[in-house]
């Protein structure tokens, strides 16, 4: 298993060994310790999400603001997403920006979100199913959602329309008003109490 830090900061993409023989595969999606050894904080997963998306299904940029964020760690077992990782943290030298990662049901990769970033995906199969896994249980008026289509976050999603979003999504408030939140409401959550870079 291979753990590769992307441009955002503390988040990590992880690609396994994949054991082929006449039965099938079989790989090993998550080690706990390699995670361990490549940041300080131990991720211990607290609930498991399985979402199914039909083709051009866009969800997300979601983040939590509990105090102590929300990592996650995502993987896509079946079709194909587009995903997407953005910092949210006003102290990280990365702030503002996302990365991005191809995940399919073939190959085994995965993707850690650290607890500052938010997360989006986007379907790109006729069907996907993502399993991500997180370190706090759901807590709505904790979440946290920006447009994921917000042109000062020129997210670069494989196509420009069309796209399937839950009402939540659709009306979640641009990047700009993020941050005017941050400054004008302060926050003890884990987004913005990072120390600069």
């Amino acid at each position: 298993m291979r753990v590769e830090e992307l441009d955002i900061e503390g988040s990590f993409l992880i690609t396994p060994t994949v054991h082929t023989d006449n039965r099938g595969y079989l790989f090993e999606a998550m080690r706990s310790d390699l995670l361990d050894d490549v940041q300080s904080e131990h991720f211990r997963p607290a609930q498991m999400n399985i979402s199914v998306s039909r083709q051009g299904t866009l969800r997300g940029i979601h983040a939590s603001t509990a105090p102590a964020g929300q990592s996650k760690y995502v993987s896509c077992v079946a079709g194909s997403i587009v995903d997407v990782v953005v910092d949210l943290s006003p102290g990280s030298r990365t702030f503002g920006r996302w990365a991005v990662v191809e995940l399919n049901g073939s190959d085994g990769r995965c993707v850690f979100v650290p607890p500052w970033a938010g997360h989006a995906f986007l379907a790109t199969s006729p069907m996907a199913k993502v399993v991500y896994l997180t370190s706090s249980t759901y807590r709505p008026e904790q979440e946290l959602a920006i447009d994921a289509l917000d042109p000062d976050l020129a997210i670069p999603w494989p196509w420009s329309h069309n796209f399937v979003r839950s009402t939540r999504d659709r009306e979640a408030p641009s990047f700009a008003s993020f941050q005017e939140s941050l400054e004008v409401k302060g926050s003890s959550s884990e987004i913005d109490k990072r120390e600069p870079k």
